[in-house]
């Protein structure tokens, strides 16, 4: 009775001792499984992390690069010394592990311009050269090796490409001032013909014609004060500028006092003290005769065309004053269409109520620039600092 009753419990237990085993062999296989799962995770996340962080490095290098090039073109307005000195900046990052090599092909120089959407557009070749654009690379048909992975025994492919492209640009600045130097420049602000300051009053209007313009409250004057403020914007705004000066009249004698048409009072110069000085110079001596306008947009392009002072890196920009009306010379709106079609930018500043405001505005819309009228210091000043601060400056994509 005993002995029938035990050997189906031992059976039982025989049988339910092996699926136990297999039980626990099915367990062993499926953590070897998630093990080399586990594993493989691992190796991805740290090859990802490799990846996003030579990434990093690799847009570094590039945006350096591009900065360094638009700078050393500037600088030396050479292309090809701008392109060695890129290359080497490059070098001095490194990218997986290795030096960033850069080809001369790889750095292209060209002119960009920021679109209403935020985008930056690029030509390549395309005068003023203001911006550099540099593909940086890794594998491939790169200079620079691919570069391998951290678990290359695990992972398949062991090497990964890269590229990065940078655009960065500097906006230097050639400025010339095509001022207005006539005999009206002596007058007062009141809007009066032959008015002159208060100081003057005891001196006939034929004395005051021939005495130089009064130092503080001459329209003259206020001219320099709204300058100096122009260049105290460029010089806070730190703009890469060269600025000249131009000064136009007519051509007129009168005893031992005479006048010319147009002179060029300061070349282009990248001490924007300079025509400040200039500008003083003019004022100490009388300032006499009649309003060429034309004759004063023609040598302010020749200014800044000027091929030993211009920059191909450079926007041009003249800024043109005058409180008057043409009497003399060849039409200011042609001529300004004229300098447009030479890469400048015409802006122009009407100063007084004597002031012709509808040849100005269309000077100005000739030269694809702004018309600024001024009726006081202080609007003239105001019209000075506006120009300065819409300059561009850097941009970097």
């Amino acid at each position: 009775m005993n002995k029938s009753t035990n050997r189906p419990l031992g059976r039982r237990r025989l049988r339910g001792g092996g699926a136990a085993s297999r039980r626990r062999g099915a367990t062993l296989v499926l953590i070897a499984v998630m093990s080399t799962a586990l594993v493989s995770f691992g190796a991805l996340i740290i090859n990802w992390s490799y990846i996003e962080l030579t990434n990093t490095q690799l847009r570094s290098a590039s945006d350096a690069t591009a900065k360094a090039a638009v700078v050393a073109l500037s600088q030396t307005q050479n292309q090809s010394q701008a392109r060695t000195i890129a290359r080497q900046i490059a070098r001095e990052y490194q990218v997986g592990g290795r030096d960033l090599i850069l080809r001369g092909s790889d750095i292209e120089f060209g002119n960009a311009q920021r679109q209403p959407n935020g985008t930056i557009v690029f030509n390549a070749g395309v005068q003023p050269l203001n911006s550099a654009r540099v593909v940086a690379a890794c594998g491939g048909s790169a200079a620079t090796a691919a570069v391998s992975t951290m678990l290359g025994n695990i992972l398949n492919p062991d090497e990964f490409t890269l590229s990065k492209t940078a655009t960065a640009a500097r906006y230097d600045h050639d400025i010339v001032m095509v001022v207005d130097r006539s005999a009206s420049m002596a007058w007062d602000l009141s809007g009066v013909d032959f008015s002159y300051p208060a100081e003057y009053n005891n001196d006939s209007t034929l004395q005051n014609y021939f005495k130089a313009p009064h130092p503080t409250e001459s329209r003259w004057a206020k001219l320099e004060d709204a300058l100096g403020v122009f260049r105290d914007v460029i010089v806070d705004r730190r703009l890469n500028a060269q600025v000249g000066l131009v000064s136009y009249a007519s051509d007129y004698t009168f005893g031992l006092f005479n006048s010319t048409r147009v002179t060029r009072d300061q070349l282009l110069s990248s001490n924007t003290s300079d025509y400040l000085t200039a500008a003083a110079a003019i004022g100490t001596r009388p300032i006499i005769g009649d309003t060429n306008i034309g004759a004063g947009i023609d040598e302010g392009r020749l200014v800044l065309l000027n091929a030993s002072e211009r920059r191909m890196t450079a926007n041009r920009t003249m800024i043109l004053l005058s409180d008057g009306r043409r009497t003399q010379g060849a039409d200011p709106v042609a001529r300004a269409a004229r300098a447009a079609n030479s890469r400048i930018t015409v802006h122009t500043i009407s100063f007084g109520d004597g002031a012709d405001l509808q040849v100005m505005a269309d000077v100005a819309l000739a030269g694809g620039g702004q018309h600024y009228h001024a009726s006081t210091a202080q609007q003239l000043t105001e019209a000075f600092r506006t120009i300065a601060e819409q300059l561009p400056a850097i941009l970097v994509q």
